[in-house]
């Protein structure tokens, strides 16, 4: 099966490729990306060539997507969207990145909720978890307005973070509350 692509108004998604490692790279690479992210430092090539292979067999022996994320009207990679395993828990992950030029522009809730519709209307999924530092507002504004609901505070990779849920049947109430 192939990775499928995402469209949404202002955006292509697609699966990553081998040949995204420069785009990674810049991304992971980037000291206020990964001020939130892990433990807070940038990542060494050897880390992120680990990264993108992890991405890739993901997909294609677990069907768990990333997507590389681009703007439509210029073609440019802002960052990544989809998910990956949490293996504390034993679940699976909604995981966002953006370069900082298109922080507070909507396009991390704009990308998620295209790749939620995936991972429960074509996956099947019963329910995702996402996770982010409690200093880290942008990001919890952006799990609340998807109908993430807060579940605890607790400790992770870099210190402390907070945990937010949402299933499948969260999902349907919300899309259908939209619809209205």
């Amino acid at each position: 099966m192939l990775h499928p692509t995402l469209e949404t108004p202002r955006l292509s998604l697609r699966g990553f490729t081998n040949d995204d490692f420069d785009l990674l790279y810049a991304l992971y690479g980037d000291p206020q990306v990964m001020h939130f992210l892990g433990d807070g430092t940038p990542l060494s090539r050897e880390t992120v060539e680990e990264k993108l292979a992890a991405v890739l067999f993901r997909w294609t022996q677990l069907r768990i997507p990333l997507w590389a994320m681009f703007r439509k009207e210029d073609g440019v990679f802002i960052g990544r969207c989809g998910f990956s395993p949490y293996d504390p828990l034993r679940v699976i992950e909604l995981a966002y990145t953006v370069i900082p030029s298109a922080w507070n522009q909507g396009y991390c809730t704009e990308a998620s909720h295209a790749c939620l519709r995936f991972a429960f209307e074509e996956l099947k999924w019963e329910r995702i978890m996402t996770r982010t530092r409690p200093d880290n507002l942008r990001s919890r504004r952006v799990m609340e307005k998807l109908g993430f609901e807060f579940e605890c505070e607790g400790t992770d990779i870099g210190g402390a973070a907070v945990f937010y849920w949402l299933t499948r049947e969260g999902y349907n109430r919300d899309r259908e509350g939209r619809q209205r």
